[in-house]
């Protein structure tokens, strides 16, 4: 079953520790599938 809200929730704190330096405990593509996430689509400027 999917869950658009949380999926999203999820992707956002990866992306946040990701920022910030530290280590999610799991790989963003465990969380959650980047095509149902929309993560394509958020630009990540290094």
């Amino acid at each position: 079953e999917q869950n658009p809200e949380l999926q999203g929730c999820m992707a956002a704190r990866y992306l946040i520790q990701f920022h910030s330096g530290s280590r999610p405990e799991k790989p963003v593509d465990e969380l959650v599938e980047p095509t149902l996430a929309g993560l394509e689509y958020i630009p990540i400027r290094r």
